[in-house]
């Protein structure tokens, strides 16, 4: 009898066991906060992304969620607002950038967009200068799991989704509660969406905080080599040609992040400057013939670049200047074209070859997130 009851017990206990198991399972399945199984349910949950996401959700916002326009690349992109884009472009706007990615993992994402959109009008997308010849793939730190649709032919991947503690507590449960609380449905907006601009101050203080004059000298300059250019030539050619010309009819805005002076001045003091020029000068050549590509750059603008009230640290600008660009990009101001790049080029290895980086020192900070007068004008 003992044993029966034993037993019956332990039957009992299974089987609450397995109910909650199923309930959980369900339940991850139902919501599906990132989208691996089915697209999202815009009308009875919000959707809540912040940084830290983006690789996790980006995939599924391109495969599930139409558009007409796209913003995307690396931390360049985040401050970036797709309303403002909206109004100068007039077509809807998603902005799904990709912190520390390289050249293949931004195409990846453009093309699934792409594959979902085939008729996107615009994207409009950073091609950061540190990234020319970094051809390697850039591992998600978060999961592949999170990446694709799950397969039912790997149950462990659907274990590890499902039962997953952070994302079953800090966003299945939440988004649950909140649509039984009657709370708002939809998703996070593409402009508050891994923007991060609101969070520091900017200028001199913020940028050189770990500098001296002493870092800044002008040494032996290198030359690139043959190795990074048939890197460069490979990394742009896969990754932004092709997808230029697989969607003629998408007008693909790429441009080079304008970095602060600091940063061209640890170019030349590190004997590099000159290499880096060269590999600009190379992939602007590749990507000019290329009808539907505008390539811009504001990199010799000295009143942008050489104010550090405009940066948070030697790359990382403020919001107003992805508006500004924005507004450049809208108004084809700043574009590269075969008859002007060249005296740009120029004009950019003259100002950081000849700039007083000494002087970057002596500039007023504001200590807060004041426009300079550049931007206001």
């Amino acid at each position: 009898m003992k044993k029966e009851k034993k037993w019956g017990w332990l039957r009992l206990l299974l089987g609450v066991f397995l109910v909650l198991f199923a309930l959980i399972a369900a339940v991850g399945w139902y919501v599906d906060p990132y989208m691996r199984y089915h697209a999202p349910r815009l009308d009875k949950f919000y959707y809540f992304y912040a940084s830290g996401d983006e690789r996790a959700v980006n995939p599924a916002i391109a495969r599930y969620i139409p558009t007409e326009g796209l913003i995307t690349g690396t931390s360049m992109t985040e401050n970036f607002k797709a309303s403002e884009a909206e109004q100068l472009f007039d077509v809807p706007f998603q902005k799904l950038p990709l912190p520390g990615a390289f050249f293949g993992e931004v195409s990846d994402l453009l093309e699934t967009t792409l594959q979902t959109n085939p008729d996107m009008k615009i994207a409009v997308r950073s091609l950061d200068m540190y990234n020319f010849d970094k051809t390697e793939d850039c591992t998600p730190e978060n999961g592949a799991f999170y990446l694709e649709p799950l397969s039912w032919k790997d149950p462990f991947a659907h274990v590890q989704y499902l039962f997953n503690q952070d994302l079953l507590y800090g966003k299945t449960l939440p988004m649950l509660l909140n649509a039984l609380g009657g709370g708002q449905t939809g998703i996070t907006d593409f402009d508050s969406y891994c923007y991060w601009g609101h969070m520091y101050d900017y200028g001199a203080n913020s940028v050189l905080a770990a500098m001296t004059v002493q870092e800044f000298s002008n040494p032996e300059q290198a030359h690139m080599t043959r190795e990074e250019e048939a890197a460069i030539r490979d990394n742009v050619e896969r990754n932004v040609r092709t997808l230029a010309e697989q969607y003629p009819n998408t007008q693909f805005y790429c441009f080079f992040p304008p970095y602060s002076a600091a940063w061209w001045g640890t170019r030349l003091s590190n004997g590099v400057l000159t290499r880096q020029l060269e590999q600009e000068r190379l992939v602007i050549e590749l990507l000019l013939p290329c009808e539907n590509i505008h390539l811009f750059s504001w990199n010799a603008e000295k009143q942008l670049t050489c104010d550090l009230n405009n940066y948070v640290d030697t790359i990382h600008y403020a919001p107003w200047v992805n508006s500004w660009m924005l507004e450049q990009m809208a108004a084809e101001k700043g574009r590269l074209t075969p008859e002007n790049y060249g005296s740009y080029l120029e004009a950019e290895r003259t100002l950081y070859e000849t700039f007083d980086y000494g002087s970057l020192f002596d500039q007023e900070d504001p200590l807060g997130n004041t426009i300079s007068d550049f931007f206001e004008n």
